[in-house]
């Protein structure tokens, strides 16, 4: 998979939207699509697996997904599939607008939801339960995603975070696309009395060289590449030890490759990822 199309993907599993700015939308009869791994995903938690007819191609979880019609992404969107489907509801992110326009012209009701920051997708919850008829099921899942995130001690001084979400495996430590200030991963981390490095406003996701990794010097190093099996991740870990054998964190061995893709889906699975990551912060 090349840099560009593994960021695209990424971005899809990541972004997000905004809700709609009227009153709250309420949609009956429901067959739905989804055009994101997180809005499908929430609709399986909150018990809507069944109305579930159409999903993006990024859409992997739960397995009952592999068995649904596919209806393309934010960039190849499959507008004719959608309409075969026959949805009285697609389940959308703001930044597939376009898709959503061109929806809403052909009478097919849509939803926005929004998945940027951490309270989006908490919030996400309620607004897709309140619209499809679940909203107990929607606040419920709130409140027990919101236990998963209580502030684990650790001693201190705060452990600083370097987190990678994409770099060209077998090339050595260049290019680093990491997490910075963007408000979900940094409140994650932050929720584990951690603190995420670069702290930088100038982008959500700044690309890191060799040089930037030294100086930062960051206490734990983790990546999140669902795309990597075994093999790839040992070639992973031989990258550091090649390229920057001195850094403290690759010398005793604080660096983690975390290959579940439930670290880059913002949805339901959030305590699992949170598990994942206390695990390695202890």
């Amino acid at each position: 998979m090349t840099p560009l199309v593994f960021i695209i993907a990424f971005i899809s599993l990541l972004c997000g939207c905004k809700p709609p700015q009227q009153g709250a939308q309420r949609f009956d009869n429901h067959r739905i699509v989804s055009f994101a791994p997180a809005t499908t995903e929430t609709l399986f938690a909150l018990g809507l697996g069944k109305n579930v007819v159409g999903v993006s191609k990024f859409c992997a979880y739960p397995s009952e997904v592999a068995l649904l019609p596919k209806v393309g992404g934010l960039i190849d969107p499959d507008i004719e599939g959608v309409v075969a489907l026959k949805p009285t509801c697609v389940v959308l992110q703001r930044s597939g607008a376009d898709i959503g326009h061109r929806l809403e012209a052909l009478s097919i009701p849509v939803l926005y939801v929004d998945g940027n920051t951490l309270d989006d997708v908490l919030n996400s919850f309620e607004i897709i339960g309140s619209a499809l008829g679940r909203e107990k099921e929607g606040k419920a899942l709130k409140e027990e995603t919101l236990k998963s995130l209580l502030p684990q001690e650790l001693p201190e001084p705060r452990p600083r975070v370097l987190m990678v979400i994409w770099r060209d495996i077998g090339s050595g430590i260049q290019s680093l696309t990491v997490a910075s200030n963007d408000g979900y991963f940094s409140r994650l981390v932050a929720c584990l009395s951690c603190d995420m490095v670069p702290e930088t406003a100038i982008s959500p996701f700044p690309t890191l060289n060799a040089e930037s990794v030294i100086k930062l010097n960051p206490d734990q190093i983790i990546e999140l590449r669902h795309d990597l099996d075994p093999a790839q991740v040992e070639t992973a870990l031989a990258d550091w030890q090649r390229t920057l054998p001195d850094l403290p964190a690759v010398r005793d061995n604080r660096i983690s490759i975390i290959t579940d893709q439930c670290a880059v889906v913002p949805g339901p699975r959030i305590p699992q990822f949170m598990a994942l990551l206390r695990k390695e912060l202890r």
